[in-house]
């Protein structure tokens, strides 16, 4: 761990015991979410649950739905008792939800629109944005007092450009995760072009390389050329050519797993069009993977 993160857990130590509410600020791709994960699984809510709730394109009613649910579903409010729910992106709520979310902090209550029921919410909040909350309210796209309420503690997640000494570990753990079955390791040259590269994406953009790479491999070692760091900057493509025989069908396969079955995202992953898939899905007997 670097010195950035030590002081960003330190920091979350302080409200572990506590039921402040946190605004994660930091640009996208940081790991906003998995510090709001570690700071509720270091909780007294950790037996609880966590929801994340994405506040780009929230509306009103679907807010009323998450929260208060449906006559098929029951809402946060009936299945998440001292849980955390975490709004992602706070900057991006309506302001006729600012409005609500105010409310629900400030008394920790909820009002149904259509019936007035108020109801008790017995779960922890958390937020996060990666924009500029201060920003946002001289343009009148944010209320002052939710600003100034959610102001009160926060924990700035730092770019991965700023923390270089948790690249290595990182990229090993995402290896691992990437490629459960089939133990990986990172070349020496490999780990010293992740750790000297700048990393707009942060940690996301990592993350990404490394599952690349993981289809990209024709060993169980991942070397710089496998990383494909000097060339196509893009984060939707390995981009690269498949081979044929054996090595192919199992890069598919692998691309399959990475996926989860979603032949669209697999493509993408291999670089090939759709089409060029589904022909080779044919060829292999894999339709059914």
């Amino acid at each position: 761990q670097s010195e950035a993160v030590r002081a960003v857990l330190g920091r979350i130590a302080r409200v572990c015991a506590r039921d402040t509410v946190v605004l994660f600020k930091g640009p996208a791709g940081t790991g906003k979410e998995v510090f709001a994960r570690f700071l509720h699984e270091n909780s007294r809510r950790a037996a609880m649950g966590f929801v994340k709730i994405d506040c780009a394109g929230l509306t009103v009613e679907s807010f009323e739905r998450e929260f208060f649910g449906t006559s098929r579903e029951r809402g946060l409010l009936d299945t998440l008792p001292g849980g955390t729910v975490y709004f992602d992106e706070v900057a991006e709520l309506p302001l006729a939800l600012q409005v609500r979310l105010l409310d629900l902090i400030e008394t920790g209550r909820m009002r149904e629109s259509g019936s007035g029921v108020v109801r008790v919410a017995g779960f922890r909040i958390l937020c996060s944005s990666r924009f500029d909350l201060a920003q946002r309210v001289r343009e009148g796209r944010f209320r002052s007092d939710l600003f100034y309420r959610l102001g009160v503690f926060t924990v700035t997640i730092p770019r991965l450009n700023e923390r270089r000494e948790d690249i290595a570990e990182l990229a090993r753990l995402m290896l691992r995760r990437a490629s459960p079955d089939r133990p990986m390791v990172l070349s020496e040259d490999a780990l010293e072009l992740l750790v000297k590269r700048d990393w707009p994406g942060n940690v996301r953009e990592l993350k990404q390389k490394i599952l690349a790479a993981v289809l990209q491999a024709g060993s169980d070692v991942i070397t710089g050329e496998d990383l494909e760091l000097d060339g196509e900057q893009s984060t939707s493509s390995i981009g690269f050519t498949l081979k044929n025989g054996e090595e192919e069908k199992e890069r598919i396969e692998r691309a399959l797993k990475q996926a989860d079955g979603n032949k669209r995202l697999a493509a993408k992953l291999l670089g090939i069009g759709r089409t060029t898939l589904y022909n080779k899905l044919d060829e292999y007997g894999l339709n059914d993977a």
